[in-house]
């Protein structure tokens, strides 16, 4: 581990990095694929999302309150938002 990163997530990250440089910039229409999950997605940018945040990572964002895990910071902000309302 290196300043408590795993050395299997570097090189996930590494290999993420380099199969995103393959694909092209400005393609519409296109289908872009998941490697792991094989999941698609009409914009690249949705599988880079989906690449970073949710396929194969556990949930980062964590509630202060009840110390549920979200995936991306919005979910967890619209989740604080009904503990205010009780």
């Amino acid at each position: 581990m290196i300043m408590g990163v795993s050395t299997q997530l570097l090189k996930e990250d590494i290999t993420f990095f380099q199969v995103s440089q393959q694909w092209p910039q400005g393609t519409k229409g296109s289908n872009f694929s998941c490697t792991r999950c094989h999941n698609t997605y009409t914009h690249r940018n949705t599988l880079l999302r989906h690449m970073r945040f949710e396929c194969g990572v556990e949930p980062q964002f964590e509630c202060p309150i009840c110390y549920k895990r979200a995936r991306h910071k919005f979910h967890l902000i619209s989740h604080m938002r009904r503990h205010t309302r009780l």
